[in-house]
């Protein structure tokens, strides 16, 4: 039996609760395997071998397995702008779009700054969400504020108006509790100003810069990490696909869309797997906003069919897959991401059989509109499992809003 993880014997073997047979995506490669699931976790990948199981999926011959990819920059707004959006549409958006973990940021109205907004904001998800999620905490009035909320939140976001002398013993605390700093590295829409300013905290105390936007941006992280700064980065689709030429008001977002070149140094970087992640910077708001001018756009739902559809022409690797479902699982110490044995059983089965164009009226985000309006994307996601359930179905939900599970996080 030729295995790409140990397959007990039969006298030890347990029985899967489901077996998947086709096209696998596994460390950069698309394989011919099977994928086993037992007891909600991966129980492993073969080539071959005989099996006992409950339930058995054959992939069609334009199907692929791929985990769950994991969005570690979502605004999934909810409490006094539940009219945006809500953990029941924003969760729908992330399920539809092959997105089972998202990571959700504290700019909300109110904002997540204290325990008694926080646990609000749980009650909201715990309800209604349809995909596993973990919570961002805004930075507090005090260090000790961390030590309520510290088995309750993945980390905490700086934004650049929390940039002061007084925010060194809230991160020098969150690196004591485990919890992780994700920062906006942005000084009055200058991020190479914004990334110069953050880097002086996390040379200190290790950080996260999210949604790089520029050549220069990317330089200077690079150049962090050549000197052995504790620092990761990810960037979003409208900076690798779109330029500020290519933009309406649909494309308005913080930090604006740049350059032609800017694009074509963020994408090359992509390719090479310079990032440590994608994420989406889902942010939606009403169609009227957007027109007014309100910084943010949709994007669950178009992440992985343009990632997929790069990928699939040969433009990216296939190992690019990982920025946006391995490498942030591992940046947040999560069991996802990735079809190791003991690892969440969260896969998506993309369906790459015709070619479509997206369209923001078929969101299942309140927000109907997209940049990416008329792109011609390959495939789309036919199911969704959670955990090893079934959670999405040929555009059928097949779990109850409240099926997510909450997410935390802590540094070894």
């Amino acid at each position: 039996m030729k295995s790409l993880n140990p397959m007990p014997n039969k006298s030890q073997r347990r029985k899967l609760d489901l077996l998947i047979e086709g096209k696998i995506y596994h460390s950069g490669e698309i394989i011919e395997a099977y994928l086993g699931v037992s007891e909600g976790k991966i129980a492993g990948i073969w080539i071959s071998g005989e099996f006992e199981y409950n339930e058995k999926r054959t992939l069609e011959e334009k199907e692929v397995a791929l985990p769950g990819m994991v969005d570690i920059h979502v605004h999934m707004r909810g409490l006094e702008q539940s009219y945006k959006e809500d953990w029941s549409s924003g969760t729908e958006a992330a399920l539809r779009g092959g997105v089972t973990a998202i990571l959700d940021m504290p700019n909300n109205r109110p904002w997540i700054r204290d325990e008694e907004i926080l646990m609000r904001k749980l009650e909201e998800a715990k309800s209604m969400a349809l995909v596993d999620y973990g919570l961002y905490f805004g930075v507090p009035s005090s260090a000790s504020e961390l030590d309520k909320v510290k088995d309750l939140v993945v980390g905490i976001k700086i934004y650049p108006e929390d940039i002061s002398a007084g925010l060194d013993p809230i991160l020098q605390r969150a690196r004591e509790l485990g919890l992780f700093t994700v920062f906006h590295a942005e000084i009055d829409g200058d991020e190479t100003r914004g990334i110069s300013t953050v880097m002086r905290f996390i040379e200190r105390y290790g950080g996260h810069i999210t949604h790089i936007s520029s050549a220069d941006g990317v330089r200077l992280v690079l150049n962090a990490k050549t000197h052995g700064v504790e620092v990761s980065m990810d960037t979003c689709p409208h900076y690798i696909w779109l330029t500020e030429e290519s933009v309406d008001w649909r494309g308005y977002v913080r930090p604006r869309i740049k350059s032609s070149m800017d694009r074509d140094v963020i994408r090359s970087s992509v390719k090479h797997s310079l990032f440590d992640a994608i994420s989406t910077d889902h942010a939606p708001h009403t169609e009227e906003e957007k027109k007014s001018g309100s910084t943010g756009i949709p994007g669950l739902e178009t992440a992985l069919p343009l990632l997929f559809t790069s990928v699939y022409s040969g433009e990216f690797p296939l190992k690019t897959l990982d920025l946006y479902s391995r490498n942030p699982a591992k940046i947040f110490g999560m069991k996802k991401g990735c079809f190791l044995p003991g690892n969440d059983a969260d896969i998506v089965i993309y369906r790459y059989s015709d070619r479509r164009r997206i369209k923001g009226s078929d969101f299942s985000s309140k927000a109907k509109f997209t940049p990416f309006e008329g792109f011609e994307v390959v495939g789309g996601v036919s199911s969704v499992y959670i955990r090893g359930l079934l959670a999405l179905d040929e555009g059928e939900l097949k779990v109850p809003r409240g099926f997510g599970k909450l997410i935390t996080r802590r540094r070894n």
